[in-house]
């Protein structure tokens, strides 16, 4: 039952809800999150004033009244029989009491669901759609906080999680009663109760004082300057990206501090690195582009915690840490370089809004920085969060292993664009001879017969690149030339392809820059 219930969940709820979803992270809001509150604490001048209303709903799971979740299923259009079936389990549930090793009594509840049922996530998220829903009827389309970006305006007027909701909407006195009488309905229905402790509201600058005080009565939520995390992370980037991230670090740092470093082996704390170190950092990693002293802090105390260094005792490093960060295949013990870590993760979420623009998330980041640019073009704009900051730093480490899947050929460079999945870099390894006029894939493709020309390949191309260029399989049907990740041969992207490939490339350059330098070094002797 769980899992036919589970089949239309995505059809269902709403849009903004991106827990348990497929194709969708729990994490995808803290980017939204992020966006909204830079947008609210940007507005210093204007008459458009805005708020952030953040509603911590105290004991989602106990008080959750059975009757409103067969109404709540009856209304979204299951049946009976199936809707008879699920309150039959819920309601046949039953404790007892454990007193000094005997089982005594029986107690038989009437509302509230148990967070170990199988279906307890689809029954709150289709209660939070009930109070989507009201939201919706009781302010209207035309009254939601309209976010004006560029050219499109999306309109993001809630989101939530499972106990939490985020509501954002213009400081005005109709939209505030109704969204109170909405609230009021829904704990009505549902036995709901708001936490107000944890509970606050966010003003724009430009909202009085008078109004703030006003209107955190009227909602009962006291007011502040804002929730400075949302599910751990950061809200708001001022200058220093140090501080922000310090308690990223110092719980990266902890893992290392209460181990007896004289009693473990090398590959002990080789284990210990690989498994405590690098998970401490990928979340806020995953997100955000963390500043570069956090990596070289990171760093540097795993060098020392594996060559057992101590305050008052400094050992020697016999192996520097970026020949012990290459692959044991290459004579490394396969430590991960964190900078290159975080860029790989973001890159992950650059991969994710351009390969699923649909989600609601990718639509937002969208309508805000790139409304009539694709994202491989879209450029940092004036003013950028750095939530977008980082996304393009992904987007540069996505581009590395991006390449052309050749349908007619006719978007494609040949001496320029990555197509050649065979040949380093994905391009041709030697340059446009003198004379030729080829300029795209299309001009070497032969339009009836679907094949290579032959005879431009041998005039005008080296013999290597000619033998990768024939191994690659032409479609007997024209189609357009589309991207795709080229760094595994099944075309499926990985966090872990992303950071060897940029292993690579750094290891590339580095050698070549010691070889440019020594080369300088001589001819200045």
């Amino acid at each position: 039952m769980a899992d036919r219930l589970h089949g239309p969940l995505h059809q269902i709820i709403s849009p903004t809800q991106s827990a348990f979803i497929p194709n969708c992270l729990i994490s995808d809001n803290i980017l939204v999150a992020h966006e909204m509150f830079l947008y609210i604490k940007r507005r210093k001048k204007g008459k458009d004033k805005f708020l952030a209303l953040k509603l911590d709903m105290g004991k989602a799971y106990d008080i959750l009244e059975w009757t409103f979740i067969e109404a709540m299923l009856l209304k979204l259009g299951f049946l009976h029989y199936w809707v008879s079936r699920v309150m039959s389990c819920i309601q046949s549930v039953s404790y007892s009491l454990l007193i000094n090793g005997c089982i005594k009594g029986s107690i038989a509840p009437t509302r509230g669901i148990r967070q170990g049922d199988p279906i307890h996530q689809q029954y709150l998220f289709y209660a939070h759609k009930h109070l989507l829903q009201l939201s919706e009827e009781q302010r209207g389309l035309e009254s939601y906080m309209e976010l004006e970006f560029g050219i499109e305006v999306l309109q993001s007027p809630t989101f939530y999680l499972l106990m939490i909701v985020f509501f954002f909407s213009q400081v005005k006195l109709g939209e505030i009663s109704s969204l109170n009488q909405c609230l009021d309905l829904y704990c009505k229905a549902m036995s709901q109760e708001i936490n107000l402790k944890k509970s606050s509201l966010t003003f724009s600058p430009n909202t009085h004082v008078k109004f703030k005080r006003w209107l955190s009565r009227v909602l009962k939520v006291p007011y502040c300057d804002g929730p400075s995390k949302y599910l751990g992370l950061p809200t708001d980037f001022g200058i220093s990206k140090k501080d922000l991230f310090r308690e990223v670090k110092e719980q990266t740092l902890n893992k290392l501090q209460g181990w007896k470093k004289k009693y473990l082996s090398h590959a002990e704390k080789e284990i210990l690195l690989k498994a405590s170190l690098s998970p401490m950092s990928n979340f806020a990693g995953s997100h955000f582009k963390l500043a570069v002293s956090h990596h070289e802090d990171v760093r540097k105390a795993a060098s020392n915690f594996y060559w057992g260094d101590s305050e008052n005792d400094s050992k020697i490093h016999w192996i520097s840490w970026e020949r012990l960060g290459r692959s044991k295949n290459r004579g490394g013990f396969g430590f991960r370089d964190s900078r290159l870590q975080n860029q790989a993760l973001l890159a992950k979420a650059a991969w994710r809004l351009w390969s699923s623009p649909e989600t609601h998330w990718a639509r937002f980041i969208k309508s805000i920085y790139f409304p009539t640019l694709d994202f491989l073009r879209a450029r940092l704009g004036h003013n950028p969060s750095w939530g977008w900051c980082s996304i393009l730093e992904g987007r540069d480490a996505l581009q590395e292993g991006l390449l052309w899947q050749i349908g007619d050929g006719a978007l494609v460079d040949i001496w320029q664009d990555k197509w050649i999945q065979s040949l380093p870099h994905y391009k041709l390894q030697y340059p446009k001879p003198v004379g030729c006029t080829l300029s795209t894939v299309a001009n070497i493709i032969g339009p009836v017969t679907r094949y290579w020309r032959l005879y431009l390949l041998q005039q005008f191309f080296h013999q290597s690149d000619r033998d990768a260029i024939l191994k690659i399989n032409l479609s007997l049907f024209p189609s357009a030339d589309k991207l795709i990740w080229g760094a595994s041969k099944d075309g499926v992207f990985s966090v872990k392809l992303v950071y060897h490939l940029l292993s690579n490339l750094k290891q590339v350059r580095d050698k070549d820059g010691a070889a440019c330098k020594a080369s300088t070094s001589r001819c200045l002797q």
